[in-house]
Formats: structure tokens, C-alpha cells, sequence
């Protein structure tokens, strides 16, 4: 079973490769990534966790680090194959106490819910253009991020997604 599941997983990783990815623009950043715990969908830059989520494509699922500011990148590249990150995970970053600021590439359209929830530290946010969604509680007791420019983009904010900010 865990075999047959590796194997699909590897499978999707090389028809990825074969997807037409949109990165390589000046302004994109690319980490270089390995297999986390030798599992095909998981990767990690040793900051960021990573899982391939469909052909060509990558959602950030957490992070391995304390480090207080993060770049998410906007593609990743691991043996030869690159993935666009698309999607943040919910809760990936809740309670992330050090974190005191963030940059979100422009390939992601969502902050899902609980996204940055309890991130006490947080004083600054790059939201990009890209972003048409902040979920529920995204921001809520982000107690020290005082100022956020909101994208002129921007459709729909979920409920309590900045309470106690």
C-alpha cells in the first residue's frame, strides 16, 4: 500500500515536470527543495514545508523554523521538476510566535482561515495584488501588526479575520 502510494506520488511529480510553469519572471523567487521523510509529496527548504497538491503545482502546508521573517517563494524546484506555490495551508503559520514579518508571492489568490492566527509578533505583511480572499480569523490576535495595505483586488474577508489586532 505505502509503496503503491510513493509510486503514485512520484508519478505526479515527473507529469509535473512536464506542465508548463509560469516561473522564471525577475520579480519570482525559487527555493531548491528536498523530500522530506522520503515522502514524494513532502518537501521542505528547511524553512518552509511543502506539499504537491496536483500537476505542477505546491501549497505551503508549515514551517520547520523560528526564523522571524519568511519569503514565500513562488515555485519550487526539487529533481528537476518545478511546482508553483498556489495555496497556503490553513493554520500554517497559527501560533508562530517569532514570526514578525511575511512575504506571500504573487502566485497565491488566498490567506485561508487561521492562516497567521496567534501570531503575536507580527508586525508586517506583504499581502500581494494576487490575493482576492483573507479567511476567517486569518489575522485574529496578530496583537502587534498595526498597519496592512489590502489589495485593490480583494473580494472577501472572512469573519473576525483581524479581531484583537
Amino acid at each position: 500500500m505505502k509503496a503503491t502510494k510513493l509510486l503514485r506520488m512520484t508519478l505526479l511529480m515527473a507529469i509535473a515536470c512536464a506542465g508548463i510553469s509560469a516561473c522564471g519572471n525577475d520579480d519570482d523567487y525559487t527555493a531548491n527543495v528536498s523530500m522530506l521523510n522520503n515522502k514524494a509529496d513532502s518537501l521542505t527548504d528547511h524553512q518552509l514545508i511543502y506539499k504537491v497538491t496536483s500537476k505542477g503545482e505546491a501549497e505551503v502546508v508549515g514551517t520547520q523554523t523560528e526564523d522571524a521573517s519568511i519569503t514565500l517563494p513562488t515555485c519550487i524546484k526539487c529533481n528537476g521538476n518545478t511546482y508553483r506555490i498556489t495555496k497556503i495551508k490553513e493554520h500554517a503559520f497559527r501560533n508562530h510566535k517569532s514570526l514578525c514579518s511575511i512575504k506571500i508571492s504573487g502566485s497565491v489568490t488566498s490567506l485561508p482561515e487561521d492562516v497567521f492566527s496567534g501570531c503575536i509578533n507580527l508586525t508586517s505583511i506583504t499581502i500581494p495584488s494576487s490575493v482576492t480572499i483573507i479567511g476567517a480569523d486569518a489575522f485574529s490576535h496578530c496583537s502587534s501588526l498595526s498597519n496592512v495595505t489590502l489589495p485593490n483586488k480583494l473580494t472577501t474577508i472572512g469573519m473576525f479575520a483581524f479581531q484583537k489586532c
